[in-house]
């Protein structure tokens, strides 16, 4: 019966790249969706190298990155005097396999 449960609750092999935190290092994600063997992702970052590695990590890993855009956007919470630039992104990934490599 043990078997039988876990065989149904498989976790697609794509998703485990996202559990180490060395390949979403500075990255929030928002949105992850899948259809196929695509992934659309939307995320934040607070510079631009952090996002150009997370590209190149996903290029490596999972597959063909299609970069749709990025936005510079400001947090700011006046209360608190707080004002923080990020960047959002919306990625497209084609997946080799459906696995991490």
């Amino acid at each position: 019966i043990v078997r039988e449960l876990s065989e149904k609750r498989k976790v697609p092999p794509y998703l485990y790249f996202f559990a180490d935190p060395n390949n979403v290092q500075g990255v929030w994600l928002t949105a992850l969706s899948v259809k196929g063997k695509r992934l659309d992702l939307e995320g934040n970052c607070k510079t631009l190298e952090e996002m150009y590695q997370f590209i190149d990590k996903l290029d490596k890993n999972l597959g063909t990155v299609t970069f749709r855009g990025a936005e510079l956007k400001t947090f700011e919470e006046e209360k608190l005097n707080i004002r923080v630039d990020y960047y959002n992104f919306q990625l497209g990934v084609e997946l080799k396999n459906g696995a991490v490599n």
